[in-house]
């Protein structure tokens, strides 16, 4: 099942047959019941996100996973890949750690300011971090 605030990303993933159903949702308030689903994935969401909603997202994951949730998030703070624009809050390994994730895949962000737009998604995995 995938879930989306924007009704034309859940109009693409839908016609893209992606996923078997899809729900307009907010993930700060997600309308599934404790443990309904063995994995929930957040991909590319919650730097999107002010920090306090980002936790508010993660709480409503891990409230509705029985086993696992898988965040990714591009490079962890990295300088050069943040605007304000798009990417309203940084998250850091310890701030994942905090909350009990296991982080995998940082990559290159020791490039920091240096490293530019192409060579961060040509070298640079995304960060999983899995709790």
């Amino acid at each position: 099942m995938g879930g989306d605030i924007e009704l034309n990303n859940l109009l693409y993933v839908k016609e893209h047959k992606i996923y078997d159903d899809v729900v307009l949702l907010d993930g700060r308030h997600l309308p599934f019941r404790d443990n309904s689903f063995d994995c929930v994935l957040a991909f590319e969401v919650i730097e999107h996100m002010k920090k306090e909603d980002g936790i508010k997202l993660l709480n409503e994951a891990e409230r509705v996973a029985e086993e696992k949730v898988i965040v990714s998030t591009p490079l962890l703070g990295a300088r050069y890949y943040y605007n304000e624009k798009h990417h309203i809050s940084k998250w850091t390994v310890s701030d994942l750690h905090k909350r009990g994730y296991k982080v995998r895949g940082v990559g290159f962000s020791f490039f920091g300011r240096f490293t530019t737009y192409r060579l961060a998604f040509a070298l640079a995995p995304l960060a999983y971090c899995i709790r």
